[in-house]
């Protein structure tokens, strides 16, 4: 129903129901419950489908940090598909403030992760070193990769040296 709802144009309606079920997740559970973090996932995929990367990005990151905050392993597979989803929606950021302000928690992150690609964390740092130098003006797309990690056409995943970096899943 949700899903239906956001596909079909009917984003707020989908918002509102995300809501609801959100509100009584973190009030039976509390906000780092695995309840609550799955409605803040389905939030962060409802970003996604609304095509805003920044709230995607940070809701996102947000689900990253409350997972490792509430001691799930660096390596468990909802932690890693967060941060790469994070990592995703970043490089699809057009305004570079947005993206000077969210690359350092994605930084940050991204290092706590086990088997976590350097390459990629280099890659944010670089763009991030990049949109300082060149005060790049607010509509820059910053998803451009380096030659030794890809986009994968079928799935718009990064690839580094063949091997797909993020793992998708439904919520």
């Amino acid at each position: 129903m949700i899903w239906n709802a956001a596909r079909n144009g009917r984003r707020h309606e989908a918002g509102r129901m995300v809501a609801v079920f959100e509100q009584g997740a973190l009030r039976a559970h509390g906000p780092a419950s695995p309840e609550a973090i799955h409605w803040l996932e389905v939030r962060a995929q409802l970003a996604q489908i609304a095509d805003d990367p920044g709230a995607a990005c940070e809701l996102w990151l947000a689900a990253t940090g409350f997972r490792l905050n509430r001691g799930e392993s660096p390596d468990a597979e909802d932690v890693v598909v967060a941060v790469d989803q994070a990592t995703h929606e970043w490089g699809r950021l057009r305004d570079s403030a947005r993206a000077r302000y969210l690359a350092p928690k994605l930084i940050v992150l991204r290092k706590r992760i086990f088997g976590s690609y350097q390459e990629v964390t280099r890659h944010i740092e670089r763009r991030l070193v990049q949109v300082h130098e060149h005060h790049a003006p607010s509509d820059l797309r910053l998803g451009g990769w380096p030659d030794e990690v890809g986009v994968s056409p079928l799935t718009a995943d990064p690839i580094v040296t063949g091997q797909r970096l993020g793992r998708h899943r439904r919520v």
